[in-house]
């Protein structure tokens, strides 16, 4: 497995990032060339898939299923995997979902949006801000600008709902004018009660993400 890459740009990750601190040195009175100039070129349009396709695509993939749910179809569609964990009786939720918002750069403005919203203030009213956050370089077999333009991933280590403590593992990705987001939250119940669940380490959810990120990357088709 190659394993979910991040770089850097918060607490509890160890990776590497890009250094933009530098520039080229052409020359003295170096002008670019009219015939090397690039230009800018048109990005791909992706169909975003059903939410039937996604729980298929979830059963294609290294994820250990149990079972799946559609969702209903609005502004975006997804799928609910219940995926095996430690005890049988309590699968974990994955939540793969898909927005199409249009044109790349309109896409790009709710992405930009997204991701300043999971960094800075939290995923939900139950998260707070995320006690690791970084940009995805590599997820699954899936890497940045080959298979999708960019990606983020946070990490909230304490989400307490109804007196219960999980933890939330969340990726957001953009590929031209799709955002696919996965979401994991969920704990494990470590003994009888409700008190004895507690919240998963993130290399729970990073190794789902990898799991299912190939077989969902390859749903998107040009248009």
């Amino acid at each position: 497995m190659l394993g979910l890459s991040l770089s850097v740009t918060g607490c509890g990750i160890v990776g590497g990032g890009d250094d933009d601190s530098g520039t080229a040195d052409t020359g003295a009175g170096a002008t670019p060339s009219p015939s090397t100039t690039p230009t800018a070129q048109a990005l791909p349009v992706y169909q975003r898939p059903a939410s039937a396709d996604v729980c298929a695509a979830a059963k294609r993939s290294k994820l250990a299923v149990v079972k799946t749910k559609p969702e209903k179809e609005g502004l975006d569609a997804g799928c609910e995997i219940s995926v095996k964990s430690k005890r049988p009786d309590s699968p974990y939720t994955l939540r793969v979902r898909f927005e199409d918002w249009g044109t790349p750069e309109r896409t790009r403005t709710f992405y930009d949006t997204q991701k300043d919203a999971d960094w800075r203030k939290g995923h939900s009213a139950f998260t707070g801000p995320p006690t690791q956050r970084s940009e995805v370089l590599q997820v699954g077999g899936a890497k940045k600008g080959e298979q999708y333009d960019e990606a983020y991933y946070a990490f909230y280590a304490d989400v307490e709902v109804a007196r219960i403590h999980y933890s939330q593992s969340v990726v957001g990705l953009l590929k031209s004018n799709i955002i696919m987001s996965m979401d994991l939250l969920g704990g494990d119940q470590t003994g009888t009660t409700i008190a004895s669940i507690k919240p998963l380490k993130p290399d729970v959810g990073q190794k789902m993400f990898d799991d299912a990120a190939d077989a969902m990357l390859a749903l998107l088709q040009e248009r």
